[in-house]
């Protein structure tokens, strides 16, 4: 076996390592969704991080997380989304869907199919890449043996 066909294999793993955290995460969201509540939420603030390298572009690392309030049954309640962009999505005063579980209402999501499914989206893309990345070398691999052991025959 040769470095191709091993860090094909490491590839390989780490998919599945990624793809089995996906599902997981689909059920935990399909549960969400089926159980989720929805009403309007206003942005009134974000949350501004930065990640940025020291010594770069102070800009190219800040993320901007919108800090969404909402009303359940008369009582205001609060999250900050878990996904931030590289600039403002949102207005602030903009309403925006909101998803929330009747049972723990702090548990809730800005109601867009990324903000709902984005971290599924983003481990199955993921694991998608690393089967490439890795399942090809690893079969052309396998399939140049397969013709040089059938030709030596």
């Amino acid at each position: 076996m040769n470095w191709l066909e091993s860090m094909g294999i490491i590839l390989l793993g780490l998919a599945g390592f990624l793809l089995l955290f996906g599902v997981g995460e689909v059920l935990r969201t399909g549960a969400f969704v089926l159980a989720a509540e929805r009403t309007v939420g206003e942005v009134s603030e974000y949350r501004v991080v930065d990640q940025g390298i020291p010594f770069t572009d102070p800009e190219a690392g800040r993320r901007y997380y919108p800090y969404v309030v909402f009303s359940v049954d008369g009582v205001e309640h609060t999250f900050t989304a878990d996904r931030g962009t590289a600039t403002p999505r949102y207005q602030i005063g903009e309403e925006v869907a909101v998803a929330y579980n009747p049972e723990r209402v702090d548990d809730a999501r800005i109601g867009t199919i990324p903000g709902i499914w984005g971290r599924a989206l983003v481990l199955f893309l993921t694991s998608g890449l690393f089967v490439l990345s890795g399942g090809l070398p690893y079969y052309r691999m396998r399939r140049a043996r397969r013709v040089v052991n059938a030709e030596s025959r």
